[in-house]
């Protein structure tokens, strides 16, 4: 199922336009989506803990850098965001992407 337009934020890659979104859940995760912008076939899905810092005050922002470095790591991986397929589930991420 693809990303809802509305509350979703566009990014380009590579010359690849893509589609994201991101949201942090009462269980102290964040989650970020990621898919092609036109034509979504396979999504990608990556979790970080919403408080890696020392601070607890200090929660965890998703930016553009943090879904292109997501995307990048996924088609490192092995994603084909062009393939009809189930999500692709990256997992957490705070040991691979630092911000």
């Amino acid at each position: 199922m693809a990303l809802a337009k509305k509350g979703s934020r566009s990014i380009l890659v590579d010359d690849v336009q893509y589609r994201w979104k991101a949201r942090s859940e009462t269980d102290g995760t964040t989650h970020a989506v990621v898919e092609l912008y036109d034509n979504p076939q396979q999504s990608v899905v990556a979790f970080f803990k919403s408080y890696p810092f020392d601070d607890p005050e200090e929660k965890r922002v998703i930016t553009p850098a943090t879904i292109t470095a997501i995307i990048t790591y996924a088609l490192r991986q092995g994603w084909d965001p062009e393939k009809k397929a189930k999500q692709l589930n990256l997992g957490f991420l705070d040991n691979v992407i630092k911000e």
